[in-house]
């Protein structure tokens, strides 16, 4: 059968495809109109972007959708043939004043060679080749962008990545030929200042011309999104050579029975990271020194019934401890001038050369608890880049610089665990231990744990597997303290009822009363919501109890406290009370709080903060929690039982 086409339908299909093309031409000409050049660019530099874009993106004819594409590519490579046939006229040795040596662009598609050069008034020129005549319009178009430029002008430039951008070139581009081009105009960045602090010698070697470094920064890379996108921003300011260091810590030999190593996903994910972005990467593994030190505190203090803080131990003693110690090693032409981490926090430097540990713009990643205990050596040489930066821009940002990680979840746990439960890191190193668990509020011993180790102050969840099953059902059951010497657990399950609530005080007695669940309820409250505590081996980030705290500091012990501001914990919680220093070097205290706490346990950290108007707090130092509020619930059950004070506690059976 013969097939016969109809005028009219033939007519609309034809008005149709027409009516497409013209939209989407029109789409696309408004989207690359709109695009404007950051005001922070020079104007010199804006009017050549928007002439360079109107020869991209002549007037669009009557192209079908993806002729407009395919012509502009075609434009980019005639671009790259010109430019390879005609270099720029500085080329020649004779008509330049100073001229940086050719090197590879790192992160690029294709092979990229560039080489910048000065003229006699500082006027930069750039040339350099590409094995790829696409990589070398993109070339060509940069450095018809910067030729002639003053090279201050080039230097000062902060919207490098979204050149590209303003060029109308997402539509064309892979997304590893848009960072091509950020990373072609990085470098010329880079040579260029390096010209610019080289004073001219023509006897000079090559490696006396360039002589002048930015400063050396080691980036701590973990492999998670806050680090990685610290290192970009870092990048991005065009003021740092940034060399990324990979810390080994995990502890497979003795761990590895337990799950597989963690840190070679970390790795990978590091490697591809500094392999895009041109930065090289250095893997250190500090494990013994972090089995010396973190290790070995946290199963110390875990041994005596403590509750310890691995992170803050590990950023005074490790990240910030012996890795800086390790770099204060090498030799001179391989030293760092600064140690950068993706933390939330924000260093101020003073004139006088102090250095403050300020909270970050956002308030529940502040990390300013963990770092609470570092030294004014340790601050003065740190970058914290994400300081202002709330964690949703930043998960934004490592989209929008194409990160291998942008979508890789947060660790969760200790970083030296990995997928391991603490609960197993704990038998693995202190084995197990029964003991009792003794009601809080009766006497009674209502299950056995396997070791005290294993339970924290406030903790409900888990109980139930190790409760008397004839108690469960009375619960929920929190635990309230822990008795080291005797190895018991005590727990209630009278959180928040009738005298319990009542009988909360900030004040601890010894006084013996006739009814023993009075006494038990009244000591439970001040184990499980004390108002007042005492502070052991408090650390001054400034070296001394700083004076806007306190109205009078004198050499003996201060004779009037202060209200201050604290963390007993990390997250966007703050508490209020009242500290008063007990020795004359201000490292011993008592904290007074305004309202009740339900979890403090000894060895946990408290961080005393100092805000300012903005409500965004100075981080002063932190000390840890001791173990009075606990002794002297024990030491009443004592009296209460007519014991002498170091016979075995006795226990209503």
């Amino acid at each position: 059968m013969k097939m016969v086409s109809c005028p009219m339908i033939s007519k609309r299909r034809c008005l149709s495809r027409a009516f497409v093309t013209m939209v989407t031409a029109t789409a696309f000409v408004f989207v690359v109109a709109n695009i404007t050049p950051a005001s922070c660019l020079s104007g010199s530099l804006r009017s050549r972007i928007q002439s360079l874009r109107t020869t991209l993106h002549p007037p669009a004819g009557d192209e079908f959708p993806g002729v407009e594409r395919d012509a502009l590519l075609k434009r980019l490579v005639s671009l790259g043939r010109s430019f390879s046939q005609k270099p720029p006229s500085l080329d020649s040795p004779a008509t330049f004043h100073r001229r940086h040596p050719s090197e590879i662009v790192p992160g690029c598609t294709s092979a990229v060679v560039v080489s910048a050069s000065l003229g006699s008034s500082n006027v930069l020129s750039v040339t350099g080749s590409s094995d790829a005549f696409l990589s070398s319009g993109l070339l060509a178009a940069v450095c018809l962008l910067l030729e002639g430029l003053p090279a201050r002008d080039v230097v000062e430039m902060d919207d490098t990545e979204s050149i590209a951008e303003y060029l109308g070139l997402r539509s064309v581009l892979t997304v590893g030929r848009m960072d091509g081009v950020e990373n072609i105009v990085r470098t010329v960045q880079r040579q260029t200042r390096a010209l610019l602090c080289t004073d001219f010698d023509p006897a000079a070697t090559s490696q006396e011309k360039f002589s002048c470094k930015l400063p050396r920064v080691a980036m701590l890379l973990s492999g998670g999104v806050d680090s990685a996108v610290a290192m970009h921003l870092l990048l991005r300011t065009n003021t740092h050579e940034v060399h990324a260091y990979y810390l080994k810590i995990w502890l497979e030999d003795e761990l590895s029975h337990l799950n597989a190593c963690p840190w070679e996903d970390d790795m990978a994910v590091c490697t591809r990271l500094c392999a895009e972005a041109g930065v090289p990467l250095r893997v250190l593994s500090l494990q013994e020194e972090y089995r010396d030190t973190v290790l070995r505190y946290t199963v110390e203090e875990s041994g005596k019934g403590r509750t310890p803080n691995p992170d803050v131990a590990c950023n005074r003693r490790v990240k910030f401890g012996v890795f800086l110690d390790h770099l204060d090693a090498l030799p001179a032409e391989e030293s760092y001038d600064r140690v950068a981490s993706g933390h939330y926090a924000e260093v101020v430097r003073d004139p006088d050369g102090t250095c403050r540990l300020r909270q970050a713009k956002d308030a529940v990643k502040d990390q300013t608890y963990f770092l609470s205990t570092l030294s004014q050596r340790q601050l003065q040489r740190v970058i914290f880049p994400l300081g202002t930066y709330p964690k949703a821009e930043v998960r934004a940002l490592a989209q929008k610089f194409g990160l291998a990680n942008a979508q890789r979840p947060d660790s969760q746990g200790l970083c030296f665990l990995g997928k391991v439960r603490f609960e197993d890191f704990l038998q693995n190193y202190l084995g197990t231990n029964p003991g009792n668990i003794v009601d809080a509020g009766t006497g009674n011993v209502v299950g056995r744990h396997r070791g005290m180790w294993f339970h924290t102050v406030g903790q409900r969840k888990g109980l139930g597997t190790v409760l008397d099953p004839k108690v469960g059902c009375d619960g929920p059951w929190y635990v309230v303290a822990k008795d080291p010497q005797h190895n018991v657990v005590f727990v209630s399950n009278k959180y928040n009822e009738g005298d319990f609530k009542r009988a909360r005080s900030g004040k601890y007695t010894s006084t013996i009363l006739c009814n023993y669940v009075l006494i038990s309820i009244s000591i439970f409250f001040l184990s499980l919501h004390v108002e007042d505590f005492d502070v052991e081996n408090i650390h001054w980030i400034s070296g001394r109890p700083d004076p806007r705290l306190f109205t009078t500091i004198s050499s003996e012990t201060p004779s009037s406290a202060c209200h201050v501001t604290m963390k007993i914990r990390h997250g966007p919680n703050m508490a209020l009370g009242t500290l008063d220093l007990l020795s004359p070097a201000g490292d011993t205290g008592r904290v007074r709080l305004d309202a009740e706490d339900g979890g403090l346990a000894p060895g946990q950290f408290v961080a005393f903060y100092l805000p300012d108007a903005e409500g965004i707090g100075e981080c002063l130092g932190a000390g840890v929690i001791g173990e009075r509020h606990w002794e002297a619930f024990i030491e009443t059950m004592r009296m209460q039982r007519g014991e002498e004070k170091d016979d075995q506690l006795g226990i209503v059976g």
